[in-house]
C-alpha cells in the first residue's frame, strides 16, 4: 500500500451513509470530511478532517486533525495512533492481526486483500494508460483527456471517421 492509496481509502471509509457522525462539506472543486474522534481516546485530538480535492488529471487526498492549518504527516505517531485507532474502531477486518504502534511502518499494517476498491483498480491514478493498455486495446479515444472544462480541439485536429 503507498500513502496515496491509504488516504484515498480514509476518504471513503468517511462515507457519510456508513458513518452518520460525519459532516461533509464541499467548497468548489474540494470535499472535506470530518469525524468527532473523542470517543476513541486520543489525548490532544477532537476531529479528524480528510479532504479531496480534484485536479485536472487526478485527485489529491489530505488529512487535517483538529483545526490544524497543515496536513498531518503520517510518518508522526500521534496520527499514526490516530489512523489505528479509526479503523481498529470503525473497520477491523481491515487490519492484520497483532498490530499496534511498535511497527515501524504505517502502510504495512493493512490487510488491502480486505478492503474494497483496492483491487479493482490496478492503478493508484485512475486515468493512467501504459503501453499494455494499449496492446490490449483498453484506453478509449473518445474519451477527452484536457485539463480545462469545455476544452476540445479544432474540427481540423478531431479524428475522421
Amino acid at each position: 500500500m503507498i500513502k496515496f492509496t491509504l488516504m484515498k481509502q480514509l476518504y471513503y471509509a468517511l462515507d457519510p451513509r456508513d458513518i452518520p457522525q460525519v459532516r461533509e462539506k464541499r467548497a468548489s472543486d474540494i470535499f472535506h470530511r470530518t469525524l468527532d474522534v473523542t470517543h476513541l481516546g486520543l489525548p490532544g485530538i477532537r476531529e479528524m478532517t480528510v479532504q479531496e480535492r480534484y485536479l485536472p488529471y487526478s485527485q489529491l487526498y489530505r488529512l487535517y486533525i483538529n483545526d490544524e492549518k497543515e496536513e498531518a504527516d503520517i510518518g508522526e505517531d500521534r496520527v499514526r495512533a490516530l489512523v489505528l485507532a479509526f479503523y481498529r474502531y470503525y473497520h477491523p477486518d481491515y487490519l492484520k492481526e497483532g498490530v499496534d504502534l511498535s511497527n515501524i511502518d504505517l502502510l504495512e499494517c493493512f490487510e488491502v486483500d480486505r478492503m474494497p476498491g483496492y483491487h479493482d483498480r490496478k492503478y493508484a491514478y485512475r486515468d493512467l494508460i501504459t503501453m499494455e493498455d494499449i496492446r490490449n486495446g483498453k484506453p478509449d479515444k473518445w474519451k477527452q483527456k484536457h485539463g480545462f472544462p469545455g476544452l476540445s480541439f479544432a474540427k481540423k485536429y478531431q479524428d475522421r471517421e
